[in-house]
C-alpha cells in the first residue's frame, strides 16, 4: 500500500534547491560590514536526507501529521453515526473513511510486499504507538477495523512489544494516560476467533525479538506487557482446544508456541527477577504449562520448583 501525496510531502525539505539558493544568497552573502562589527551569516542549507537529525525531525513531523489527520477522521466517523435520523449515504461513508482510517497506519496487508518498505512502514507505527496521542488513535480506531485488520496491528504492536513496555522510555503521566490502549489491545485479542491471527502475532513477537531476549523478558516482566502476553496464551489455548479449529492451525500454534516456551523457561529467574506483578507472571507460567506437553511440561515444573527452593521465585500467592 503506497502513502498518501501529504504524507510524502512531509518527508520533503522544507524549501526547494532553488529557493535555498537565494535564500542563502540573499541572507549569507556580506553586503557590507566593518572590522569592528562584521555581518554575521545565517545557514539555511536544508539537512540533508539521511542524516540522523533530518530523519529523527522528519518521522516526528510526519507522525504528528498523520495523528491529526486520524483524528478528523475519528470526528468524521462519530458525525456519521450520531446523526439523526442518519443520511442514507452514512452507512457507505462510515465504511469509506474506515478504510481510509486504516491506510493511514500505512502497514501494508500484502504477505509479498518489499520488507524493507514493510520495515519503515512498521517502524512508523511503532513510533506512532509511542506517543500517547498516537495510543489512543490507535484504541478508538482498533475496534472498527476487521478482524484480519485488527490482527495486523496487534500483531505489529506484539512485534515491538519490548520498546512499548520499556518504563525508562515513558513517564508515570504517559503510562497512566495509556491506559485504554492496553485495554483495547486485549479486547481485540481475547475476541480474536481465527487461530492463524494468533499464530500470526506471535511469530511477530518472536521476530521483533529474535536478537533481543531482554525485550522478551521486559514485555513479559512488564505488567501491562505481561497481561498482553497472557491474553494470547488464554486466548489460544482456548481456540486450540475448540473441535471447530483447523488442524494446520493446531500445529501452526504448538509450533510458534514452542520457540516462545524455550525462550520462557530459560528466562524464567529474570523474568521473575524484575517481575511487576507477580500475579500475573504466575498466571503467564500455568498457561505456559497448560499449552505445553509431555517433556517440555516436566522442564517448566522441574525449573520452577528450583527457582522455588533457590528463592529465585516468590511463592503464587493463593485465592486468587
Amino acid at each position: 500500500m503506497e502513502r498518501e501525496p501529504w504524507m510524502d510531502a512531509q518527508r520533503r525539505p522544507q524549501h526547494s534547491n532553488v529557493n535555498s539558493m537565494s535564500l542563502e544568497k540573499s541572507l549569507g552573502t556580506l553586503q557590507s560590514w566593518t572590522p569592528k562589527a562584521p555581518r554575521k551569516t545565517v545557514d539555511v542549507t536544508p539537512m540533508k536526507s539521511g542524516t540522523l537529525l533530518f530523519t529523527v525531525m522528519d518521522d516526528r513531523v510526519a507522525v504528528r501529521a498523520v495523528l491529526e489527520c486520524g483524528y478528523d477522521i475519528l470526528a468524521d466517523i462519530d458525525d456519521c453515526k450520531r446523526r439523526v435520523p442518519p443520511l442514507p449515504t452514512d452507512h457507505h461513508l462510515v465504511l469509506v473513511e474506515t478504510e481510509k482510517l486504516f491506510n493511514l497506519f500505512a502497514i501494508s496487508v500484502d504477505p509479498d510486499a518489499d520488507e524493507a518498505k514493510k520495515g519503515r512502514e512498521e517502524k512508523f507505527f511503532a513510533q506512532m504507538c509511542g506517543l500517547t496521542k498516537g495510543k489512543n488513535l490507535v484504541a478508538k480506531a482498533l475496534p472498527l477495523f476487521q478482524p484480519a485488520h485488527q490482527a495486523l496491528l496487534v500483531a505489529t504492536i506484539a512485534k515491538h512489544l519490548g520498546f512499548l513496555c520499556s518504563r525508562d522510555l515513558f513517564s508515570k503521566l504517559e503510562w497512566q494516560e495509556a491506559e485504554p490502549f492496553w485495554k483495547a489491545i486485549r479486547e481485540t485479542i481475547n475476541s480474536i476467533q481465527d487461530l492463524s491471527h494468533l499464530v500470526w502475532i506471535l511469530w511477530s513477537f518472536l521476530e521483533g525479538h529474535q536478537q533481543d531476549t531482554e525485550g522478551v523478558v521486559v514485555a513479559i516482566s512488564n505488567e501491562e506487557g505481561g497481561s498482553i502476553m497472557y491474553s494470547i496464551l488464554s486466548r489460544s489455548f482456548a481456540l486450540r482446544n475448540s473441535p471447530e479449529t483447523d488442524p494446520g492451525d493446531k500445529d501452526e500454534v504448538n509450533k510458534v508456541f514452542k520457540r516462545l516456551f524455550d525462550i520462557a523457561v530459560a528466562q524464567l529467574a529474570n523474568i521473575f527477577g524484575i517481575a511487576e506483578n507477580l500475579s500475573h507472571t504466575w498466571e503467564i507460567i500455568a498457561m505456559l504449562d497448560a499449552l505445553a506437553e509431555g517433556q517440555d511440561q516436566n522442564r517448566l515444573r522441574s525449573k520452577v520448583q528450583s527457582l522455588l527452593k533457590t528463592g529465585g521465585a516468590p511463592p503464587p500467592v493463593r485465592g486468587r
